[in-house]
């Protein structure tokens, strides 16, 4: 945003980041999104929006694949999720001879992601519980928020897959509603995990003789609701 004093008055200018415009080429790109992956690599590389491993290594020595896994990985990281729904449900209803195969590459890649998320999850998570951390820093925390966001994210994209599944087989769905209910259920741990460090809980200390120096909830609070809550359920017991 810009605002520019001149003599016939004042004249406010916003103007679109290149990131806000790559972003919303993500978020917006469909089932062609195969022919647009150069273009898709091109514009997340200049906006810094890709693995910083990424950063100097020439697009035309990356295949394909390597360039639409950076650009998914760049969609789930940023929130971008619409991309990779929208292609899901393009192809499903669409069945274009390509069809199964990127819905297929895509649901491997994203529990791909989901195994590797958790790798890092659980190295992020140890020295949490085992009594070697004795604080969190601000960068341990904050990758760990970064591990649940990508983990919400692609439930988010399972859950899509398994509403617009057709034709599976009776296993093939097992296992896709199994692959769901796994990634949601770390989704939800890692949010506890994270409310755990914020309240300070967790690094856990072994001194069980500590004392806490306040209660990590809102007694007055809680108290009031449950107070409101017992008088309604008086009244409607009468």
């Amino acid at each position: 945003d810009a605002t520019c004093l001149l003599n016939s008055g004042i004249i406010h200018i916003t103007c679109t980041g290149f990131q806000k415009e790559t972003l919303y080429y993500l978020r917006n790109s469909g089932s062609s999104l195969n022919e647009e992956i150069p273009d898709g690599y091109n514009r997340c590389l200049v906006a810094g929006l890709l693995s910083p491993r990424l950063a100097d290594i020439q697009p035309t020595s990356l295949t394909q694949e390597e360039q639409l896994q950076a650009v998914l990985s760049a969609a789930v990281e940023t929130s971008s999720i619409s991309l990779l729904t929208r292609c899901i449900k393009q192809w499903i209803a669409e069945e274009q001879p390509r069809s199964a195969p990127n819905l297929r590459f895509v649901l491997e890649w994203t529990w791909d992601k989901v195994v590797l998320t958790k790798k890092d999850f659980d190295r992020l998570c140890s020295p949490l519980f085992d009594g070697s951390c004795n604080f969190i820093d601000s960068q341990t925390l904050q990758s760990l928020q970064h591990c649940q966001l990508r983990l919400s994210n692609l439930t988010t994209v399972l859950n899509c897959f398994r509403k617009e599944a057709k034709e599976l087989t009776k296993q093939g769905l097992v296992d896709l509603s199994n692959k769901l209910s796994v990634t949601k259920l770390l989704s939800q741990y890692a949010s506890v995990v994270l409310w755990f460090c914020r309240c300070g809980l967790l690094p856990d200390n072994p001194d069980e003789a500590m004392q806490l120096t306040r209660p990590y909830y809102n007694y007055q609070l809680m108290q009031h609701y449950y107070a409101e809550r017992r008088k309604k359920l008086e009244h409607l017991s009468r």
